[in-house]
């Protein structure tokens, strides 16, 4: 028999990675902007591209504004090809030089896999 204090840490930890596994959607799920992408773009593009700051000519602030080309001539977006969208090059490159986010830690393998499946959608 599990002592109370026990029960009751298993139960929370049980909980928190129910939670933390939930702020992105389940393989067969749609990818919503809203609630799965937006979260990603706010903390780690926003600083630079949104808003009054579009770094490159580019802002995440809205859907319809990544589907835009940036400075360099190269879209940004293009709904249904991850692979011709600048934006999964950028996040996916292992040359410092061009990889976003500049100068800060990476996406991590699942948010990069969210924003891959939302283009690709």
């Amino acid at each position: 028999m599990l002592h109370p204090l026990a029960h009751s840490i298993r139960s929370t930890c049980l909980l928190g990675g129910l939670l933390a596994g939930s702020a992105y959607a389940a393989p067969n799920d749609a990818i919503d902007f809203n609630r799965d992408v937006r979260p990603i773009l706010n903390n780690k593009c926003m600083g630079c591209h949104g808003g009054v700051r579009q770094a490159g000519g580019i802002s995440v602030q809205y859907p319809e504004d990544i589907l835009g080309k940036g400075k360099s001539g190269e879209i940004c977006v293009v709904p249904g090809k991850p692979d011709a969208s600048e934006l999964i090059r950028r996040i996916t490159t292992t040359d410092h030089d061009d990889r976003m986010p500049k100068e800060k830690p990476p996406l991590s393998p699942a948010e990069i896999e969210t924003l891959t499946r939302w283009v690709a959608q």
